[in-house]
């Protein structure tokens, strides 16, 4: 897929079924990726994110960066959304290139470099065996 000189990506159609025309956009720093969320999708997160202890100093800097790093945005009439330029230079998104995929419950916009190495981590680990296991 391609970012145009705007920042915007065209949401592939199979996502766009899934996606509201408001929708949630972040930056996760643990994957180097911009995520995609529908209202419904951001409303889990959120609440996932608000369950933690209110009084504990890391979980009010979890809500806080992860406040910081999202932004509502909205899917244009031909299925673009804005990628605000700062996530795209932290996801290593240059030249406009970028790999779109779905994640469940939320697209995520990969650098291609980013993609490669999710990729052959993911074919020579075995996470679910890991994650099972605990």
């Amino acid at each position: 897929m391609t970012i145009d000189d705007k920042g915007r990506l065209t949401i592939p159609s199979s996502f766009r079924k899934t996606l509201d025309e408001q929708i949630v956009v972040r930056w996760n720093k643990d994957d180097g990726t911009v995520e995609i969320f529908s209202a419904e999708g951001w409303e889990n997160f959120y609440q996932h994110i608000m369950s933690l202890p209110f009084l504990d100093s890391r979980a009010q800097y979890i809500r806080t960066m992860v406040g910081a790093n999202a932004f509502n945005v909205s899917i244009d009439k031909q299925g673009r959304v804005l990628i605000p330029g700062e996530f795209k230079e932290r996801a290593g998104i240059q030249g406009g290139q970028a790999i779109v995929t779905g994640a469940m419950d939320r697209v995520k916009v990969w650098s291609p470099e980013t993609w490669a190495a999710a990729k052959s981590m993911w074919e020579t680990e075995d996470f679910i065996h890991d994650v099972g296991s605990k």
